[in-house]
């Protein structure tokens, strides 16, 4: 059995914070790496290791919200060793090989993982090592620059694994040396242990600062997709009608099985299509179940299903009425359609457009919505 051990714990003093949960496209950092293990068929558990100030229960539920059941929370130690040692004592005891990995590294791949498990056989511990190309120099404040010579040299990188028991073993024979040891392989050298460095060839970018973060955003930008959706309905006089969950008085009404909103159905539309699952009328077809049906509730199943594969990065949705004019409403849409679909109220654009006295577009009788949905895993 393999498990997989993922760090999100630290402090980030040089960050200014916890980067391990900032969010970069509507997404928290450390849930890139989470998705990739997660997905990764070979590993059965992972443990989620955490800043020992949050509250398990509340993240827990929220890890079984939007990740696999095979992912349990872990509170964290003030030190990395510590927190290792947490989550060591969590281990599943048919374990064998253990994965570990730093959330602060976004952009892990299955070949990394392929690459650590498939060489450690005749080894206690695997890591990836990036050589160390540049002009080194080592600058103390009073004392002289000295130059160190790069041949030889490599930056030690996650993901690393280990045998289970070789890892245990360590981390509790470390606990007397008055060292710190700052990643796993270290500490298993220390005890004379076999450990194979593997060259990584993937970009593999650790956030340290805040400026880390705009190049992670052009590296993960690369994984975005779209999709389109849109829904029409006629109208006809009334009282009133929802747009995005919000209940408009005015002299129309939406004719429809359901209650006519049709920016939700857009939305539900756009979140069908990403997961290629048919359209919203094959979903609610149009009977006595489905007769004045809540959108929110259509919505709800709809997000059910695509949030097991994607996230939502970007709603922007053009409304197509002539009256009543929504720019007075378009902050209270706003803030509904992100609360509805678990977003921020800065990834929702609203637009609307009329005839604006183009006599061949004539919304007299009819109106409706197209939305552009952006998502990733």
């Amino acid at each position: 059995m393999i498990s997989a051990i993922l760090l999100a714990a630290g402090t980030g003093e040089r960050f200014g914070g916890e980067k391990q949960f900032v969010e970069i496209q509507n997404k928290p950092l450390f849930s890139y790496s989470l998705d990739v293990l997660s997905d990764f068929e070979k590993i059965e558990e992972i443990l989620l290791v955490i800043p020992p100030n949050k509250n398990l229960n509340v993240f827990q539920d929220k890890v079984f919200k939007n990740f696999s059941q095979k992912v349990q929370v872990v509170l964290g130690g003030k030190t990395r060793a510590q927190s290792v040692a947490k989550a060591i004592e969590m281990l599943n005891p048919r374990t064998k090989l253990v994965l570990i990995h730093d959330s602060a590294r976004p952009l892990l791949k299955d070949s990394q993982l392929n690459c650590l498990i498939d060489s450690i056989q005749s080894y206690d511990g695997a890591t990836m090592v990036r050589p160390i190309y540049d002009t080194v120099k080592r600058i103390n404040p009073g004392q002289p620059i000295s130059l160190v010579k790069r041949e030889g040299l490599y930056a030690v990188e996650t993901p690393q694994v280990f045998k289970s028991e070789s890892l245990k073993k360590t981390m509790s024979a470390t606990k007397k040396f008055d060292e710190i040891f700052t990643d796993e392989t270290s500490a298993l050298e220390r005890l004379d242990m076999k450990v194979l460095h593997i060259p990584n060839k993937d970009f593999n970018l650790k956030i340290t600062t805040k400026d880390d973060i705009a190049i992670a955003e052009q590296f993960l930008q690369k994984q975005l997709q779209y999709s389109i959706g849109l829904d029409y309905h006629s109208i006809e006089p009334g009282e009133g009608v929802r747009i995005g969950g919000v209940d408009i008085s005015c002299e129309i009404q939406t004719k429809a099985h359901s209650d006519g909103d049709v920016l939700l159905h857009a939305i539900i539309d756009a979140l069908f299509g990403a997961l290629s699952n048919k359209d919203i009328g094959e979903h609610f077809p149009s009977n006595k179940n489905n007769k004045n049906i809540d959108s929110k509730k259509m919505l709800e199943k709809a997000l059910k299903q695509f949030k097991e594969s994607y996230n939502i990065y970007f709603i922007d949705a053009t409304i197509t009425l002539n009256s009543p004019k929504i720019s007075q409403y378009r902050g209270e849409i706003i803030t509904n359609v992100a609360k509805l679909l678990g977003i921020s109220k800065n990834n929702v654009s609203i637009k609307a457009i009329t005839r604006n006295g183009l006599n061949f577009i004539d919304f007299k009788e009819g109106w409706g919505a197209e939305v552009i949905l952006t998502f990733g895993k």
